[in-house]
């Protein structure tokens, strides 16, 4: 089981109704992450590490994957494993492609993180006391090891220019940032780990 980063995004001026419709497809997909950068299905179906395997092996495979899937659709089972090998052509095109071959390191490289923003929760509240009236965003999400990706943080900024951000890790690191006009104007890490490459010693 992973270490869970806990974070949420307070969208700090009174919606549009523009965003309000873009809170409602993020919602819909289900991830922040999907909606700004989606996961095809050509490379969401590999496995990591990538299994290379022959060209005979591979066919082999997909006969023996397509009576599981079989199998799977009379007994009306909830788990599916196929194996996802690939030949060495495959992967060369997928890296060609997607500039790798199996979906681990797609997510870490697009989305910061393995699995994406995951149990995403979207609400629209109003909040009388508050100078300026209207409905309010906030957006609630975990996601395995480190937060997600900047990146993903900068795109959703195009939409919400104005949001405070903040991020806690189950060791109790995180940090907090607020943005205002798409730029952050104020924020902190705490007890934030140190993950630059190791350095070995000799004896």
């Amino acid at each position: 089981m992973p270490n869970w980063v806990y974070s949420g995004i307070t969208i700090s001026t009174p919606l549009t109704k523009k965003q309000k419709e873009i809170l409602k497809k993020i919602e819909k997909v289900g991830s922040i992450c999907e909606y700004y950068v989606p996961r095809t299905k050509e490379i969401s179906e590999t496995r990591s590490p990538a299994s290379i395997v022959s060209q005979k092996e591979y066919n082999e495979i997909q006969i023996k994957n397509k009576e599981k899937e079989k199998e799977h659709k009379e007994i009306g089972g909830t788990h599916l494993f196929l194996d996802r090998s690939i030949t060495q052509e495959m992967s060369d095109n997928l890296i060609k492609k997607y500039g790798t071959n199996n979906w681990y390191d797609w997510s870490c490289n697009n989305w910061g993180t393995k699995w994406g923003d995951c149990d995403l929760e979207v609400e629209i509240n109003t909040y009388p006391h508050l100078e300026n009236k209207g409905e309010y965003g906030e957006l609630k999400f975990e996601s395995a090891w480190s937060p997600i990706g900047d990146n993903i943080i900068n795109m959703l900024l195009k939409d919400f220019p104005n949001i405070f951000y903040r991020f806690q890790e189950e060791q109790e690191w995180g940090g907090e940032y607020e943005f205002e006009d798409g730029e952050n104007i104020h924020g902190f890490d705490y007890d934030y780990p140190n993950w630059d490459d190791p350095v070995e010693y000799k004896d």
